[in-house]
């Protein structure tokens, strides 16, 4: 079967590659992996592309060729990132990937210029195109743009929960094990109960909140106000295009460290991130929409002692993905309590709302010991309030 599947690939290769340089003499190609079955994985990522291809790369006359998963995560999402591109099936494309890839001489004229990483072997290829490291989501508007057809089914869906669409929105959602049917917890999940303080406290300043996610483990109380809706458990409403059509309203965005994250980003939104572990990842965000966070900390079992955030980094212990993994190490996490959180939802209004509440020396402390572990992060802000209690852990 393998040397069936080898000789397959290099048939592959002696019948395309002619074709794909003789087609590039007139129209110019590109080729490319998506890893589709996460949202996380390629949201960002092609939108940080699309907008670089036509300010940075000048590739718009350039026809872009993809392989992917066999699985999409909200295809509409999807379909609309990828709308002037070509999709092809894997088996076909991932043999021409691989050739051009490792062929420096050819790598750059027919490979589409995602900023990969491990370049060796294409199963572990992770890519960092994720980086907006041209800043040019400030440069242009979102490209994902919802149809009239879209924004009617969406504002049908808030007649149907009478919710003013006038009003403010905001949507929240946590990061849980149930959505990647994960064995082992990651450090990254949190409860969403510690948020509801914080949406009845958003509620009294006249916004709507909407539950995101899919597959969740823990359902809302059904006695919570009429404008709190559990959209994750609306299994006959919830859609692909509900999940961008209430993204694109919202005025801003909560939530912990998951690939949701990636509506904020696309449609330019600021998300207030809690229950944030992974520090090493920041570099990769945009300060503009992601304005504030605040971490979670970590702390010895033996002797609950919680540990300093440069400790923390010198261990590594903020890579590490699961409770187990830090259990092992004879450490574990403490989770943002709903005061922090709702505190933390206090600041991010002043924040929308222009309104500097922050000390710069609590900021230039805090970011003069991330940067030193990983540097050329933006200005993003911690919490004030979290940083006044837990002044000792910033040190």
């Amino acid at each position: 079967m393998i040397l069936f599947l080898k000789f397959l690939e290099i048939l592959i290769l002696i019948f395309f590659i002619p074709i794909i340089v003789i087609i590039s003499l007139f129209k110019p190609i590109k080729i490319g992996y998506i890893k589709s079955r996460h949202l996380g994985a390629y949201a960002t990522a092609l939108e940080i592309l699309k907008c670089e291809k036509k300010i940075i790369y000048g590739d718009e006359n350039v026809l872009y060729i993809w392989f992917k998963d066999k699985r999409t995560d909200n295809k509409v999402l999807f379909n609309k990132l990828t709308n002037k591109d070509l999709i092809l099936p894997s088996f076909i494309l991932k043999p021409l990937f691989q050739f051009f890839f490792n062929k420096l001489s050819l790598k750059e004229k027919y490979i589409i210029p995602f900023r990969y990483l491990k370049k060796n072997n294409f199963e572990k290829l992770k890519l960092w195109q994720t980086r907006d490291i041209h800043s040019v989501l400030n440069k242009l508007p979102p490209t994902v743009k919802l149809n009239q057809n879209e924004e009617e089914f969406g504002k049908k869906y808030l007649l149907l929960k009478k919710i003013d669409e006038k009003k403010n929105f905001v949507c929240f959602s946590n990061r849980g094990s149930a959505y990647k049917n994960e064995k082992a917890q990651s450090i990254r999940n949190a409860s969403i109960l510690t948020q509801i303080k914080s949406i009845n406290y958003l509620l009294k300043n006249d916004y709507v909140a909407f539950r995101m996610g899919r597959n969740e483990n823990t359902k809302l109380q059904e006695n919570l106000s009429r404008n709190i809706i559990d959209y994750a458990f609306d299994d006959n409403n919830k859609s692909d295009i509900l999940d961008l059509f209430l993204h694109n309203k919202s005025n801003f965005i909560i939530s912990n460290s998951g690939g949701i994250n990636n509506f904020a980003t696309i449609f330019r939104k600021p998300k207030f991130v809690v229950d944030f572990t992974q520090f090493n990842d920041l570099n990769t965000e945009n300060s503009y929409f992601l304005p504030l966070l605040i971490p979670k900390i970590f702390r010895k079992i033996i002797n609950k002692k919680k540990i300093k955030f440069s400790e923390v980094f010198n261990l590594g212990l903020d890579k590490l993905n699961t409770l187990e993994n830090l259990n092992r190490l004879g450490y574990e996490i403490l989770d943002n309590n709903e005061d922090e959180i709702f505190e933390g939802t206090k600041e991010m209004l002043d924040i929308i709302n222009n309104n500097n509440i922050y000390s710069n020396n609590n900021q230039k402390k805090f970011w003069d010991m991330v940067n030193e572990y990983s540097p050329n992060m933006g200005k993003f802000k911690v919490s004030e309030y979290f940083f006044n209690k837990n002044k000792n852990l910033f040190d």
